[in-house]
């Protein structure tokens, strides 16, 4: 069951852009990039929390635990 980031998604809906993100929070370009893109493997902690203040969201809100069973 993999994890999935919904950064795409949540940008898309609050209207932002990853320029703005990046501005909002501090975190690299290539860091957001790559969460948007849903391509990491791990992410800092201190990433998530930046996230979540600036987003106003909770880690359920940025993240999910997709099922693969078929």
């Amino acid at each position: 069951m993999p994890i999935k980031c919904k950064l795409q998604d949540m940008l898309w809906n609050k209207r932002l852009k990853m320029a703005d993100v990046v501005r909002m929070t501090g975190i690299s370009k290539t860091t957001i990039h790559s969460m948007y893109h849903d391509r990491v493997t791990k992410v800092d902690y201190g990433v998530i929390e930046k996230l979540c203040i600036a987003l106003e969201c909770t880690t359920g809100d940025l993240f999910v635990l997709e099922d693969t069973e078929v």
